[in-house]
């Protein structure tokens, strides 16, 4: 379980790094677009730039994704063998099996909470004994899941407002801060038609 969780722990800071390189490139991003929006006639630069930056994001979405579905078979893999090994040191009557303390993750409306259970008997469990429901989890258990929740509702709203974009204006929000919501890639440059005044 160590090697687990020290590998699980390097593969975040991995995700931190390469989200803070997401930002960099969706500042950079924006700042092509304003150029866009207030250039009177776009030109071969201009146009270089915009495939370049294109590139740019492509690259740092697949390398977010790529790490993201890393995250998420590492994370359900330690979830499961956490759930095991608490079993194996002898914590008797766990109400989730180590399959449905992953499969919860995947059933509509349950997964607002029912991963939650599973995470809190598994900490409650992991030192075994058959005393193991009465030790408490950490003050942090609660919020945790209160910003994983969010993180999921912000990443679709953030991702729902890109996909319903039609000019530069239209990007309000900018996703250099709400951002890389777990499951969201970063927006793809797309150039927009000026309006003629």
């Amino acid at each position: 379980m160590k090697a687990w969780s020290k590998w699980l722990t390097r593969l975040f800071c991995l995700i931190i790094l390469v989200d803070v390189v997401g930002i960099a490139s969706s500042y950079g991003q924006h700042r092509l677009l304003d150029q866009f929006e207030t250039a009177l006639a776009v030109n071969d630069t201009m146009l270089a730039a915009a495939e370049s930056n294109d590139l740019r994001q492509q690259v740092v979405a697949g390398l977010q994704v790529f790490l993201w579905i890393c995250a998420m078979i590492a994370s359900l893999t330690w979830i499961r063998s956490a759930n095991q090994s608490a079993r194996a040191r002898g914590a008797v009557g766990m109400r989730f099996t180590p399959n449905w303390s992953i499969g919860w993750y995947f059933i509509p409306i349950a997964s607002l909470w029912m991963p939650y259970q599973a995470m809190k008997e598994i900490w409650q469990a992991g030192r075994g004994g058959d005393a193991w429901k009465e030790d408490q989890v950490p003050d942090f258990f609660p919020i945790w899941w209160f910003v994983w929740l969010f993180n999921i509702f912000v990443s679709k709203a953030v991702l729902r407002n890109t996909l319903n974009t039609e000019t530069i204006a239209d990007r309000t929000i900018p996703d250099v801060f709400i951002r890389r919501s777990r499951g969201v890639p970063p927006t793809h440059f797309r150039p927009f038609k000026r309006r003629r005044l």
